[in-house]
């Protein structure tokens, strides 16, 4: 099954070997190479220890009771003994491909997840952050902590703009689904979640797009795409397919486009991400616009992400 970057947006460079997963540093010398790591088999599934799964990265991890706390730089994430979920101030913020497992007092962890949630490794290229947090990070961007999450937040910005643009698809809603219209909470009932209308809305986005196209019902529609027509639903999570969607989207916008067109927004510096911004705006007119009205709509696009996620009193 293919991970998503959202459910399983952690990171650790694993060179695969015959043995399992090699961890190491690239700037290390022959002298410095790592032993691979060990990895075991635990129900079908590839595991590797604790001690084997961090070493190398940037996070430390313990163990209190069975339970797995990993954190860098004062961001923390939980893991408990058979569940498959990654926990953050009590609340699921991503799903793991199998549980985590404690045996004999010590923990193991399903190597898929380390491959790709540790495999930079740091959390912070694939934690869901809260809005408090991005808060201090405006607040203090010099901090270590402030850097990391900036940098895994930020997204290329269009036209040489100052104003950051945040992935706000990162940023934690913690408003519970009461708020919400009842279909959302009715849709995690129906898939066994007891008090849905309790969770929150981003765990219900986690936990939804963790399953699969087919489990979703969505496989005549999946399968329907030309290009994924000789694909397994059953092999793709939901966060998978609307991933495909987008880069399908702007695919098909590039396509679209003029010659003329391509080599505006090449000389302008304009994303195609931020190009729909500008369609709204002008329609079909924006080639005729100058500078400054462009590069005004732009950022203040960028402005409206900022206020759903950042505090006034960040600035």
């Amino acid at each position: 099954m293919k991970l998503s970057h959202l459910l399983l947006p952690l990171t650790l460079i694993f060179l695969l070997t015959a043995g399992g997963c090699q961890l190491g540093d690239s700037q290390s010398d022959s002298s410095d190479l790592q032993e691979p790591a060990r990895s075991i088999q635990i129900d079908g599934e590839a595991y590797l220890p604790l001690t084997d799964a961090l070493k190398g990265t940037a996070v430390s991890g313990r163990l209190e009771e069975g339970v797995l706390y990993l954190s860098e730089s004062g961001l923390e994430a939980i893991l408990h003994p058979g569940e498959a979920y990654l926990y953050r101030r009590g609340y699921i913020t991503a799903v793991l491909p199998a549980p985590f497992v404690l045996r004999d007092g010590e923990g193991y962890l399903p190597k898929s997840f380390c491959q790709a949630f540790l495999g930079d490794g740091t959390l912070f290229d694939n934690l869901l952050f809260f809005r408090d947090e991005v808060s201090a990070a405006f607040r203090v961007p010099d901090s270590e902590q402030g850097q990391k999450l900036l940098a895994a937040l930020e997204l290329p910005r269009s036209m040489g703009i100052e104003t950051r643009n945040l992935d706000i698809g990162r940023v934690f809603t913690e408003q519970p689904l009461s708020e919400y219209p009842k279909a959302l909470a009715a849709e995690l009932g129906e898939m066994g979640f007891a008090n849905p209308q309790d969770y929150t809305y981003s765990e219900y986005v986690v936990l939804t797009e963790a399953r699969t196209v087919e489990e979703a019902g969505l496989s005549s529609s999946f399968l329907r795409n030309e290009a994924l027509s000789e694909e397994d639903p059953a092999a793709w999570t939901v966060r998978d397919y609307k991933d495909w969607q987008e880069a399908d989207r702007l695919a098909k916008v590039e396509d679209g486009l003029t010659p003329e067109e391509k080599a505006f927004l090449a000389e302008k510096s304009i994303r195609l991400e931020d190009l729909r911004y500008l369609q709204k705006t002008f329609y079909n007119a924006y080639m005729r616009r100058s500078d400054d009205e462009l590069r005004s709509v732009i950022e203040k696009a960028y402005q409206m992400k900022l206020s759903f996620v950042v505090d006034n009193s960040a600035f």
